[in-house]
């Protein structure tokens, strides 16, 4: 039996190994420049506070975003292989649970690194915004605590700024 390209000397495959191909928009490094993608920022997000394997980081995600995001499996190991080829991440260890293997990932220093930057670039942000409106009559402003009447308008639910904008006691 050949081993199939790219899997390596130690690997052997059937009389017939089909190509295992990725498609561009799974295959790109996770980018330093542009803002990181609400995924990815919950998945860096739930590995900051320890290694967990795939299952616990999709619950901590919906977790994190009050149920706002659901990551189905498909999504999150993609994610999962980009950043561990741009080493954001690292295989912390395996274990055999159940007769399945379960496989823990960490944050790196690198990914802590991407994650705090994007925490700066997100606070700043929202510095701006809450600026902003403030000097927006009753309305959404209201809803974030701004004007006199909390919690009313437009069906936003009332938020913490504080937290975002890097005010926290």
């Amino acid at each position: 039996m050949a081993a199939c390209p790219g899997r390596g000397a130690a690997a052997t495959a059937p009389p017939t190994c089909l190509p295992i191909g990725r498609l561009a928009v799974y295959n790109t490094g996770v980018s330093k420049r542009q803002p990181l993608q609400e995924p990815t920022f919950l998945i860096l997000t739930a590995l900051a506070a320890g290694a967990q394997h795939g299952y616990g980081i999709m619950t901590d995600v919906a977790q994190i975003s009050d149920n706002q995001v659901r990551l189905r499996a498909g999504t999150l190991y993609a994610a999962l292989d980009r950043l561990l080829g741009d080493e954001m991440i690292a295989v912390d260890r395996e274990e055999i649970a159940e007769g399945r293997l379960r496989r823990y990932y960490r944050l790196t220093p690198q990914g802590a690194d991407l994650l705090a930057a994007e925490v700066t670039r997100m606070q700043a942000n929202a510095r701006v915004a809450a600026r902003r409106l403030k000097n927006i009559a009753p309305g959404p402003a209201t809803a974030l605590g701004q004007g006199p009447e909390p919690g009313h308008g437009r069906g936003i639910k009332r938020i913490g700024l504080a937290g975002l904008a890097g005010n926290q006691a």
